[in-house]
């Protein structure tokens, strides 16, 4: 029986307690009951299903005291049926957000311009959240498609599902951002072949002069336009195993003169969110062990309240990311505009002489 209930075998439930249940409770979701009658420990729930399912959860507080939006479901019509086990919680321009108990990875979306993101959450907020968009929308009016949510993407975690899902992404003057109260999946149980993201390793660049910053004049004269709002720079680009850091400026505290780390795309960290989404990363820092050995060598372990990371494009291809650390919290429109602007005029210089 519990092959039917993966959840139920990793939380080593009996059959004849399993069968128990399902007579007791005949609703939609056994695991949804399970959870609020405190018959299956939501943390160890939360902790497995994120390894299982390589999946982004939050945090209690990541639904709390938001501006309101709202998101188009329209294209998701006929194919889920919303619930207080799953349902939409945000959507930044086409990916929609999706607060469930357990991600329903089997879907198959005809709109392929569309790209959801499941998002783990647990069970009692999730339904008090259900409930207040019910009561929201038959205040509103007929806007059936449309759900009016407050949400903050400061519990954030890091994800690594298949290409079909997209790339949780941080960009907006309504402080949508990343902060360390996200969780996130274990690294040695994700499926490589289907993430992309950035693992650190140490490798020689011997071609680099690691003792002091590496800059040249563009690449100077583009940090210096970022004087105002940012300390740290950098600026990575794409090598043919990867990315690895190509100019930065003294703000980075190097760990060796011999060795940089490397990066490439298998493994989550703050660089997968920005390379994945072709969109800008910024806020706080997840500390996972790709995070934390990043920092450990440009930052001798001192991890930046934020950071941001703008991806630079060459059509839909990401050739290099900039990577800086803010002065203040202030402002994220105005930063996120420049280093978008700069990123432009980076592609311009990191593009191949033509033939």
């Amino acid at each position: 029986m519990k092959e039917n209930f993966v959840w139920a075998q990793a939380m080593k439930i009996q059959d004849d307690q399993l069968f128990r249940w399902q007579t007791e409770y005949k609703g939609k979701s056994l695991l949804q009951w399970a959870l609020l009658q405190q018959k299956v420990d939501q943390g160890l729930y939360l902790t497995w299903a994120r390894n299982h399912y390589n999946a982004i959860s939050v945090q209690d507080s990541f639904f709390a005291n938001l501006p309101q939006t709202k998101i188009d479901t329209s294209s998701l019509k006929n194919i889920i049926d919303w619930d207080s086990s799953c349902c939409p919680i945000y959507q930044w321009e086409e990916v929609i957000f999706i607060g469930c108990l357990e991600p329903r990875l089997e879907l198959k979306l005809n709109d392929q311009s569309v790209k959801i993101q499941w998002v783990l959450c647990s069970a009692q907020t999730l339904a008090d959240f259900w409930t207040k968009q019910q009561i929201s929308g038959q205040k509103d009016s007929d806007t059936e498609p449309s759900i009016p949510i407050k949400i903050d993407f400061g519990s954030l975690a890091d994800t690594s599902e298949s290409s079909e899902l997209s790339q949780s992404i941080s960009i907006s003057e309504s402080a949508i951002s990343f902060s360390d109260n996200l969780e996130t999946p274990a690294t040695d149980q994700i499926d490589e072949d289907n993430v992309v993201s950035i693992e650190v390793s140490r490798t020689d660049l011997a071609a680099a002069a690691l003792e002091k910053a590496q800059t040249n004049p563009w690449s100077e004269d583009l940090f210096s336009q970022m004087d105002h709002f940012f300390d740290a720079k950098m600026i990575v680009t794409k090598m043919d195993e990867g990315f690895a850091p190509r100019f930065w400026n003294e703000q980075w505290k190097l760990k060796s003169s011999q060795n940089t780390p490397f990066i490439n795309v298998n493994q989550p960290n703050i660089f997968r969110i920005a390379h994945n989404s072709k969109k800008p990363f910024h806020g706080q820092v997840s500390m996972n062990p790709i995070n934390e050995g990043f920092f450990e060598f440009w930052m001798s372990s001192e991890v930046p309240e934020e950071i941001t990371v703008q991806p630079i494009l060459q059509g839909h291809d990401v050739i290099g990311m900039i990577v800086a650390t803010p002065k203040d919290k202030n402002h994220l429109h105005q930063k996120l505009q420049l280093l978008n602007n700069l990123s432009q005029k980076a592609s311009e210089q990191l593009a191949p002489p033509a033939a």
